[in-house]
């Protein structure tokens, strides 16, 4: 989305954490000079001022420069992957069609993928994170092995041992949540009924609100007691293991004093050094962190690459269509329909035929297949068997678009956007070309609604829910 700046984060990240160990450097110069000056006798700090020049000029450096253009990435790498992200979301969904958006081992994909797609930047943030622990700790892990080279392996394969209980931790927290996706699913259907004003009038009539609100507050707090059961272990574990981490850097200061007790070192070198083992033990925390966080997302990743990896379950095809002057010919042949994981047909060996401008009422009890057939016609759905014509072709090979732009539906469930004016509303009806309002005047009169829009505070500029400042909500006839 933005490599430029993702280059910058990365490098300023880089620079900025390295500032610890230069102004314990710095630090450890200056505190040798004082020392050596109060040996001397001496009171002249004019030697001192290179040292305060070098730590003016970095602090410019890093804590301005380098920390502006850091943040500066950062958030605007946030802001921008936060609209594109959501993109790049519903135009897969939108390609992968309804057939696959109806199947529920998708759906409880596609659930968990609006959950963590999110993460991906945080994701990008540690793994800019691990590179600057990286780049920390190697350079404070050769001052550390100036004075002790055999802790470095020794805190190396305690930050090893202390990822395996990790890693085990990130998978049953992360089964947890994939191992009961479909009910979290139904418990926020719950919540969402009791959040939406229109299907609350009715929940409120019947008494049925307790009644949801138990069937979302029995989920959360079983499944809720199972996600703490993981963080307590998890935590506790990681207790044990960081107090023998801290006793091995204990063992390191001891050593570090002990040098200076046997004039080995300087006071400034102590303080170097006892800095440096700091930054190297913190580092290598601050690592394992970022290999438990990528692993954790690294597993919930699995579930967005399959899903952008998805194909379409009803394929485009390659014939292209003009705008018909007159109805096409539609024709059933020998058509059998079953959805997606159902056992049971919708229809079997069907066969009609809808000459070129004639109309034809389906008429059925309910469940009896009429709003499958259309969306078969709309090509919604394709058929388990037979084959559906339009003027002779078959209709999985015309272009899916090409088709539309001859087809128009009216479903039970229709969409009406609230967050839009009466006129793109119309509009959004088929949007083929530019607004003309002449054209959805004309359109609103043959619909017979043009008199109750005219009544409207803002006729065709209202918009259509209350929850928006000026907007009304019409009524459900409207």
């Amino acid at each position: 989305m933005a490599p430029g700046k993702t280059i910058m984060m990365i490098v300023m990240r880089a620079l900025r954490d390295l500032r610890g160990l230069f102004y314990a450097w710095i630090t450890a110069i200056v505190i040798d000079e004082l020392v050596l000056m109060t040996q001397s006798g001496s009171k002249d700090l004019s030697i001192l001022v290179p040292y305060l020049v070098m730590i003016f000029l970095y602090y410019i450096f890093v804590e301005g420069l380098v920390n502006n253009f850091y943040r500066y990435s950062s958030r605007s790498l946030r802001k921008i992957s936060q609209s594109e992200l959501e993109k790049l979301l519903y135009q897969q969904l939108n390609r992968l069609g309804i057939q696959n958006l109806e199947n529920p081992e998708t759906v409880n994909r596609i659930q968990r993928s609006q959950q963590w797609i999110y993460n991906t930047y945080d994701l990008l943030e540690e793994m800019v994170s691990f590179v600057s622990e990286i780049v920390r700790a190697i350079a404070s892990g050769f001052i550390v092995f100036s004075f002790f080279p055999l802790l470095i392996p020794v805190l190396v394969v305690l930050t090893l041992i202390k990822y395996i209980p990790d890693r085990h931790y990130i998978k049953q927290d992360f089964q947890w949540q994939v191992g009961n996706s479909e009910d979290r699913r139904k418990a926020r259907e719950a919540a969402y009924v009791l959040e939406n004003p229109q299907s609350l009038q009715e929940i409120s009539i019947v008494g049925a609100y307790k009644f949801m609100d138990k069937k979302y507050s029995d989920f959360y707090s079983w499944y809720n007691a199972g996600m703490l059961r993981i963080f307590r272990n998890r935590e506790l574990t990681g207790f044990f293991l960081n107090a023998l981490d801290t006793a091995v850097s204990v063992v390191g200061y001891g050593i570090i004093f002990n040098n200076l007790l046997w004039a080995k070192t300087t006071l400034g070198g102590v303080t170097f050094q006892v800095r440096a083992l700091d930054t190297f033990s913190s580092s290598m925390q601050d690592i394992l962190s970022s290999l438990s966080f990528m692993s954790e997302f690294a597993i919930k990743t699995n579930d967005l690459v399959i899903l952008f990896e998805m194909e379409p379950a009803v394929s485009d095809g390659k014939i292209k269509l003009p705008r018909f002057i007159k109805p096409p010919e539609v024709e059933f042949e020998h058509v059998s329909f079953k959805y997606p994981n159902a056992e049971k047909y919708v229809f079997k060996d069907l066969s009609f035929k809808i000459n070129s401008g004639e109309k034809v009422a389906l008429v059925g009890h309910n469940g009896a297949g009429k709003t499958t057939l259309i969306k078969l016609i709309a090509r919604i759905y394709q058929v388990t068997e037979g084959r559906v014509l339009i003027n002779g072709i078959n209709i999985n090979d015309l272009s899916i678009n090409d088709w539309y732009k001859n087809l128009g539906v009216l479903f039970q469930d229709f969409n009406a956007y609230s967050y839009l004016t009466v006129e793109e509303n119309i509009f959004a009806g088929k949007p083929t070309k530019k607004i003309n309002r002449a054209k959805i005047v004309e359109a609103a009169k043959r619909a017979d609604a043009h008199q109750f829009i005219s009544e409207y505070t803002n006729t065709y500029d209202q918009l259509l829910s209350e929850k928006y400042e000026g907007g009304i909500r019409p009524s459900t006839g409207q």
